[in-house]
C-alpha cells in the first residue's frame, strides 16, 4: 500500500500527491496504481471513494468532525482504505482489512501547522519496515 502523506501546506492532505476533494484518487499497491472514484460527497466533512477490482473491492472514507464553535470540544480527521477480499471461485468474503489515520485535537483549538508537523513525521517514519514490525506485533 502507498504511504499517505501531508503536504507542506497544513490545510491539505493528500495520498501519493493526489488532493483529497477531487473526483478521484490514485494509491499505488502492490506497486500498481489504483485509481478511486468518489461515489459520495452528499454529507458535509465528508467523502467516500471505491474501486472494484478481481477479487477484491476497496473504498476509502474521508471524515472530519468540526464543533461548532472552533476550540469548543475536540476536532477530528479521518482518512480509512478498506480491502474486502473474496474468494475467486465462489464470491465468499474471505477477509477485509482497514487501516486509517486519525488527527484530533482536544480541548483546545486546532493548531494547523504543529498539528500537519507531527503528522508528517509519524506518518514520515511509517516505511515498509516500520509497517512490516507493527503487524509483525512489535511494539
Amino acid at each position: 500500500m502507498g504511504k499517505l502523506g501531508v503536504s507542506s501546506s497544513s490545510s491539505s492532505l493528500n495520498t501519493e500527491g493526489i488532493m483529497l476533494g477531487s473526483n478521484s484518487i490514485t494509491l499505488t499497491i502492490s506497486g500498481s496504481p489504483v485509481v478511486f472514484n468518489k461515489v459520495n460527497d452528499s454529507e458535509p466533512y465528508s467523502a467516500t471513494y471505491f474501486h472494484n477490482a478481481a477479487n477484491k473491492d476497496f473504498t476509502i472514507n474521508v471524515k472530519h468532525t468540526v464543533p461548532k464553535t472552533r476550540g469548543a470540544s475536540k476536532e477530528s480527521h479521518m482518512i480509512r482504505l478498506d480491502a474486502n477480499h473474496y474468494d475467486a471461485t465462489d464470491g465468499t468474503l474471505l477477509r477485509t482489512n482497514s487501516n486509517w489515520v486519525v488527527v484530533q485535537t482536544v480541548d483546545g483549538t486546532q493548531e494547523d501547522f504543529n498539528l500537519s508537523a507531527e503528522l508528517t513525521a509519524l506518518i514520515t517514519a511509517l516505511d515498509a519496515t516500520a509497517i512490516d514490525e507493527l503487524i509483525s506485533r512489535l511494539s
